[in-house]
Parts: C-alpha cells; sequence; structure tokens
C-alpha cells in the first residue's frame, strides 16, 4: 500500500510540475497566481516545490487561474485501465475524496468542466 501512496504522490506531482511550468510559460508570477486564488505567495511556493500537498479545490483554483487542463492532466497521470496500473492493487490515492474527484473528472465532457469551474470560481469569490 505504501508504493502506491508514493506512486500516487508522484502522479499528483507531475501534476502540479505541469501547472508551473504553464504558470511560467505564461510569464505568470506565483505573487499573481497567489493573488488570483486568493493562496498566501508562500503556500503556492510550496506546492510548486512541493513541499506541500494541494487539496483537489486548490489545484481547481490555479487551474482556472493559469487556464490549465486539469482534467487532461489527471487523466494522463492517472491510469483508468488495470493495464494501465501495471498491476498496482486498488489506485489509491491521498485521501478516498480525491479518488473520486479524479474518477468524476475523468467522466466529464469539457461543458461540464467549464460549469464546475465556474461555479466553484462564484463560490470563491472570484
Amino acid at each position: 500500500m505504501l508504493i502506491n501512496k508514493r506512486k500516487n504522490q508522484t502522479r499528483v506531482n507531475k501534476v502540479v510540475l505541469a501547472m508551473k511550468k504553464a504558470r511560467i510559460r505564461q510569464k505568470i508570477s506565483r505573487y499573481r497566481l497567489a493573488h488570483d486564488t486568493g493562496l498566501s505567495e508562500s503556500s503556492v511556493a510550496k506546492i510548486e516545490d512541493l513541499k506541500q500537498n494541494p487539496t483537489l479545490s486548490t489545484l481547481i483554483e490555479m487551474a482556472i487561474s493559469l487556464n490549465f487542463d486539469l482534467p487532461q492532466a489527471i487523466k494522463e497521470n492517472f491510469p483508468d485501465t488495470a493495464d494501465e496500473r501495471e498491476g498496482e492493487e486498488e489506485l489509491l490515492t491521498l485521501s478516498p475524496t480525491f479518488h473520486l474527484a479524479v474518477e468524476c473528472l475523468k467522466k466529464m465532457d469539457e461543458e461540464t468542466l467549464q460549469v464546475i469551474y465556474k461555479v466553484a470560481r462564484a463560490l470563491n469569490g472570484r
């Protein structure tokens, strides 16, 4: 089970690093991302430096601010089938809620995802 948790942490890290690359490519500062998401600049730094695990809602907020395709990044890093899992036991994630959210995001069409992003943004007052 520890191996699965490590694999899943690595997968989350890949998503976070892809977001960081997108931020840098767009020439968006950590300060601006922090301001846009309501996070502190130090939280953004800790997340991007892989020193702090982001919540799913934080990942969504960051993705919205960066126009980053979070569902696609999740699909690329969290396998769907047993074959893609290379013999892993049940796919474990950092939390059962995260696992459920990943599975739901994988199944949604683009229009539904955009609605979710808009609702998340509205709920956070942005």
